[in-house]
């Protein structure tokens, strides 16, 4: 069974909250990119913060860790946005559904 099968067998207040909460955390990550940005600009105005260290065998700058960290952020925040939406559309879909059918029913 897929998941966007799965979506569709839940609840329209189940769908509500799933979009909610990823919208909490979609903010979250903004934040801490925002974070991140403004650490990474203050480091370049620095010249005594320059540090050189090595993550996973490669040597690093105390930039490169910044940028890399920013651009795992972001790409958190594209996928929660697309699973956000996917979720969207099937909460839409199934209000259409349940008030199309509701207005049948008068």
């Amino acid at each position: 069974m897929s998941s966007l099968h799965r979506l569709k067998l839940c609840s329209l207040t189940r769908l509500s909250r799933m979009s909610q909460t990823l919208g909490e955390e979609i903010e979250k990550l903004k934040n801490k990119v925002s974070s991140l940005e403004k650490e990474c600009d203050a480091k370049l105005n620095d010249e005594l913060s320059v540090s050189l260290s090595i993550n996973h065998g490669q040597y690093q700058t105390t930039i490169d860790q910044l940028e890399y960290k920013i651009d795992a952020n972001i790409r958190q925040i594209e996928d929660l946005e697309e699973k956000r939406e996917k979720i969207e559309e099937i909460r839409l879909a199934k209000h259409c559904l349940l008030y199309t059918s509701d207005a049948a029913d008068e």
